[in-house]
């Protein structure tokens, strides 16, 4: 995700990935090719857990998924110092870093081994990247704005019965709203808009889980539900 105005995390990676002299090349390939060894063990760890998670998990651990995939999908196509790439890693992170009260809570005895891998393949990851702790201050903005576009196409795919329609159709100007006052960051303002929305959406739930996995509409309402879980924790939506 990203903002307007980047942490200094992200000027510190850019510079350390684009000023590397051309004698540097071997190591440089060496480097993308552990990059890319970590990012699919992370594939390999989060599908293995999703077997015989809830469903709202499930959609949890989706939406981490994703971003380790369209993280390693720029590192092989554009290479690892490409902005894509720099910003897909920067998204990746902060899905991670924002995710660890989940973890805590989907872990078991038999999970707990490969959780534990997985947070340390990332942090690892973090490690040779240079990322810093710098807050991201366009969070809200940036998750708000893909759920906006989910919920509107779960409105125009004319899958949904008359009352979830309905009640889908009356998050769209809300959820614009939204985004209009993120956009000057994530400050108690925005939590303050942003958390109410968080909470109409996480209501709909019920209505969500009755949509079984071969409903045209049930990719677009797993993603509205991971985008949905992780704003949470990242605000501290239930606290408030």
């Amino acid at each position: 995700m990203e903002g307007n105005r980047r942490g200094t995390g992200w000027w510190v990676l850019a510079l350390a990935l684009l000023l590397v002299p051309l004698v540097a090349k071997p190591a440089a390939n060496d480097e993308a090719e552990q990059m890319r060894t970590a990012l699919g063990e992370e594939l390999r760890i989060l599908h293995w857990l999703e077997r015989d998670v809830e469903r709202l998990d499930f959609a949890r651990l989706r939406l981490i998924e994703t971003n380790v995939r369209v993280t390693l999908d720029s590192l092989n196509q554009n290479g690892l110092a490409h902005a894509r790439t720099i910003r897909n890693f920067q998204q990746m992170i902060i899905t991670f870093r924002y995710s660890s009260a989940f973890f805590t809570q989907i872990e078991t005895d038999e999970t707990g081994r490969q959780i534990k891998e997985l947070l340390a393949i990332n942090d690892d990851v973090i490690r040779r990247l240079g990322f810093d702790d710098t807050p991201f201050t366009q969070i809200t903005a940036n998750v708000f704005t893909q759920m906006h576009k989910l919920i509107l196409q779960l409105h125009d795919s004319g899958t949904l019965s008359g009352e979830l329609q309905k009640k889908v159709s009356d998050l769209i100007v809300p959820l614009g709203q939204v985004i209009a006052i993120a956009k000057q960051g994530d400050r108690p303002h925005t939590f303050q808009a942003a958390i109410p929305i968080y909470h109409r959406i996480a209501a709909l739930y019920p209505e969500f889980n009755r949509i079984e996995s071969s409903h045209a509409a049930f990719d677009i309402i797993i993603e509205i539900q991971g985008l949905n879980e992780f704003y949470g924790e990242f605000a501290q939506a239930d606290d408030r």
